[in-house]
């Protein structure tokens, strides 16, 4: 049997879809409706759709997954199709025996096919009166033998059906602010408080850094010639050691390094090697700065260097300064409390856990420091000793508070999820002398809607799968979709027995294959 398949696309309207429908030059016709809400959700338009391809001698199916548009189309008698594979397989089998002929319309003939005649030819054939009974005997009892045969079979083997519902979830989530007091009383207890015990720890750590600073290190001192001139008529001896210096800005002092003699003329000159007190590069000075002689020769005698100074250089060399201190301190003061965490972890009872942010430093007994700011060192070290302190909290309790607040929000008609339950410490709030802290302890869950499946699995039961789909989409707190599966494949319907119907419910938030078993 010939069939044509309409495509209907998504602008189109009820007046476009019949002008196709009188198009078609088949005897059956497939419209393929677009996905999403589209034209013929309403029952007067499907029945305009049955009448005009009655009127035409077509027969007309409708391929759709929407639910609504379905429903209208079963109400209507029109053959509904999830896909075209079905649709065309369906539309156009073969017509058994028992099925009426189609009536002859008007303006198209009706053909009848060879399977027809056949059928038309045996029934009105007589058949000896025996061979009748011989032969309704036998089918009789082969019908009966059968039908229980296939009843016993299709009861345990086949057909098998697997449907696996996901239901609604909800995220559920607590904000609760509780106090953990190491001196918990049970017969006056706070509001939201719970039992803790105070930890201690004592911890003594040492690091080093190296410096961040440098400074200037003077290592030679500036070599030059002066010049004396004499202000007598006399020989003046100047003796190793004579001291010069200069007379504006800093003040630096060199002094000779061996004997000369000042000519015995006024204004005789005599050139004499120095070298600077203090070592460095301040000793090089310019020509003529150096013009003043030190001690008693300053009445005898004037001087000046006629040429530069050089030699004096310095080294560089690493320093402390108030930031390395610090950063330092900082440093230990964080080994230190990693320590006494990893201390007070070793004196957790059974079901307790350490409240990680109420560690806090008490009191520091010693911090002592290798070197001073400024100090010449190539690494600075710090010692210190410190007394720590921490919360411990029972974890089972805290766990108890949290299913407490949990199943005060769960909604009406949902069931907490137990595997989805996530207990955490939210935010520290405060910490006082005592030991006592208030942190919020946060608790997440997914909560799964009930699901009632023993009307609905009777319902669907013996139903074409798009049916189930969608009145068990109608009828239950879905998700989703429910996924449904078939064994073997060749059957459409569920099976008629509810009991071979196996529910699986998915609460997988990811939608994974785990699930529920009903």
């Amino acid at each position: 049997m010939a069939l044509e398949i309409v495509n209907i696309q998504r602008g189109d309207n009820l007046g476009t879809v019949l002008y196709a429908l009188r198009q078609v030059r088949e005897t059956h016709a497939l419209l393929v409706l677009p996905g999403g809400r589209t034209l013929l959700g309403e029952y007067t338009d499907m029945v305009q759709v049955r009448q005009l391809a009655h009127s035409l001698g077509i027969r007309v199916g409708i391929v759709t997954a929407d639910p609504q548009i379905r429903a209208v189309a079963r109400a209507a008698a029109v053959p509904v199709y999830l896909s075209q594979s079905i649709g065309r397989w369906r539309l156009t089998q073969a017509r058994p025996w028992w099925y009426p002929l189609p009536a002859r319309y008007p303006g198209k003939p009706t053909t009848i096919s060879d399977h027809d005649k056949k059928a038309v030819n045996y029934r009105i054939r007589p058949w000896p009166r025996w061979l009748h009974f011989i032969w309704q005997y036998m089918a009789s009892m082969i019908t009966v033998f059968t039908i229980a045969v296939l009843i016993v079979t299709g009861y345990f083997v086949f057909p098998g059906a697997t449907v696996v519902l996901k239901p609604t979830l909800e995220q559920l989530s607590i904000v609760e602010p509780i106090i953990v007091d190491p001196r918990y009383d049970e017969d006056a207890p706070e509001p939201n408080s719970v039992p803790g015990r105070l930890l201690v720890s004592v911890i003594k750590w040492r690091a080093s850094a190296a410096p961040t600073d440098f400074k200037e290190v003077p290592t030679t001192p500036a070599r030059g010639q002066v010049t004396f001139i004499n202000k007598v008529p006399q020989d003046i001896i100047i003796p190793a050691g004579t001291r010069v210096s200069t007379s504006t800005g800093q003040r630096l002092i060199f002094q000779t390094i061996e004997d000369a003699l000042a000519p015995g003329r006024i204004g005789g000159e005599i050139a004499v090697p120095v070298v600077a007190i203090e070592p460095g590069t301040q000793g090089n000075v310019v020509p003529n700065r150096i013009n003043r002689v030190e001690g008693q020769l300053a009445t005898v005698l004037n001087v000046r260097n006629l040429y530069a100074m050089s030699g004096g250089d310095v080294r560089y060399a690493k320093t402390t300064n108030e930031k390395d201190r610090e950063r330092l301190r900082q440093h230990v003061l964080n080994g230190i409390r990693d320590q006494a965490a990893a201390d007070m972890l070793n004196q957790l009872g059974v079901d307790e856990f350490l409240v990680d942010d109420s560690i806090r430093l008490v009191f520091i007994y010693d911090e002592e420091y290798s070197s001073f700011n400024g100090e010449e060192t190539d690494a600075l070290t710090l010692e210190v000793r410190a007394e720590l302190h921490g919360t411990a909290v029972n974890e089972q309790i805290a766990l108890d508070m949290v299913y407490a607040q949990l199943d005060a929000v769960e909604p009406p008609g949902f069931t907490i999820l137990a595997e989805t339950i996530r207990p955490q410490l939210g935010n520290l709030l405060g910490v006082d002398n005592t030991g006592r802290v208030t942190l919020e302890l946060v608790g997440e869950a997914t909560a799964a809607a009930d699901l009632t499946l023993n009307d609905p699995m009777r319902t669907i039961a013996g139903q074409e799968v798009a049916y189930a789909l969608g009145y068990l989409d109608e009828n239950l707190p879905l998700r989703a979709l429910p996924d449904v599966r078939i064994w073997p494949q060749r059957f459409e319907r569920l099976p008629y027995v509810p009991a071979r119907i196996q529910v699986l419910i998915n609460t997988d938030a990811t939608d994974g294959a785990n699930g529920i078993e009903q």
